[in-house]
């Protein structure tokens, strides 16, 4: 998206993230946001489409399953479609 590789949400050191980071060249990465609007989440899909990040569904820190699409033209401001 945007000629960048982008890292989201997901497990660290078993805490579960909602976090978005960007790099141009795989090595330096710059942090978007620590706290993206939707839940910490892992094992959720992502895609691009219509020029736009897309989060969708996954499972929270307390093993909840997620049922929800998520949004964003920047990585830094998400809005909830489902």
């Amino acid at each position: 998206f945007e000629d960048k590789l982008w890292v989201m949400g997901g497990v660290v050191s078993g805490q579960v993230r909602r976090d978005v980071w960007s790099s141009s060249d795989g090595k330096n990465w710059i942090q978007a946001t620590a706290t993206a609007n939707w839940t910490a989440r892992h094992s959720f899909s992502t895609t691009v489409f219509n020029e736009q990040m897309w989060v969708i569904n996954g499972t929270s820190s307390s093993a909840s399953f997620l049922n929800d699409v998520w949004r964003s033209e920047n990585g830094l401001q998400w809005v909830q479609v489902l």
